[in-house]
């Protein structure tokens, strides 16, 4: 069964997602460098969810996620590890490259107007390439739509 990967899966946002998914019984793998504080949020999902449903995954995604990917059957990467504004675009192009569809929470202008550089390679690999799905550019966009009406 395909999952989705939650990097950063045991911080503010990634337990808000986290838990969103699992409460509509959307299989998840939580990811983190840290064990013991991704087996700490395991343990508490044990209370509210079914095990069968979420796994850990302890690796840097910025170093290892290729070969994750390669090995395991990820549909979707949400990606929570910020601040995006010092990074580059290596999860994403990750998740192209295994045909992994990508969210981020970018709230970085330059990052997320940027990765439309990435565009012709995910259309070629089918998966689609969503930055700035957090609330800073949601509320941003809202209120200009607000003010413009």
């Amino acid at each position: 069964m395909h999952k989705i990967l939650i990097l950063g899966a045991y911080g503010n946002f990634g337990k808000r997602i986290a838990n969103a998914l699992l409460k509509a019984n959307i299989p998840i793998i939580i990811n983190g460098r840290n064990e013991k504080k991704a087996n700490d949020f395991a343990n508490a999902l044990e209370k509210d969810f079914d095990k069968s449903l979420f796994e850990i995954a302890i690796f840097d995604a910025e170093k290892d996620l290729d070969g994750f990917l390669k090995s395991n059957k990820v549909k979707v990467l949400i990606n929570t590890c910020g601040p995006f504004q010092a990074k580059d675009y290596n999860i994403a192009q990750a998740s192209i490259a295994n045909w992994v569809h990508y969210i981020d929470l970018a709230d970085g202008r330059d990052f997320v107007v940027n990765i439309t550089s990435l565009d012709e390679e995910a259309r070629t690999n089918k998966v689609s390439i969503i930055s700035g799905a957090s609330t800073v550019p949601g509320l941003s966009s809202a209120e200009i739509g607000r003010a413009h009406v």
